[in-house]
């Protein structure tokens, strides 16, 4: 049997269900991304953009989980004689107090 070596890493901001290690040729390893505080899974090294994946394992294999910290919304204050909002992320949601 060949075997292969995956190693799975995460950047800062989160962690990964596995760190991989060494697997014979045509097995399948589910992974998963998982995001701390205040940030969000962003993609893995390869492009690949689901937090939960399957790697077929062909060849010796790296990735790492990439993450980003969550935007914060901007916050305003607008008033017109009909209309008050103060999220700028939502404005469909504006209601005056």
């Amino acid at each position: 049997l060949i075997k292969y070596n995956v190693l799975i890493s995460a950047g800062e901001g989160g962690s990964v269900s596995t760190s991989g290690g060494e697997f014979n040729q045509g097995s399948e390893i589910s992974v998963t991304a998982v995001s701390q505080g205040e940030y969000i899974f962003k993609e893995w090294s390869d492009g690949n953009t689901n937090a939960t994946r399957t790697i077929n394992v062909s060849s010796d294999i790296t990735l790492t989980a990439n993450f980003e910290k969550k935007r914060k919304s901007m916050k305003y204050r607008w008033f017109s004689p009909t209309i008050c909002c103060t999220d700028l992320a939502t404005p469909d949601s504006c209601a005056c107090p």
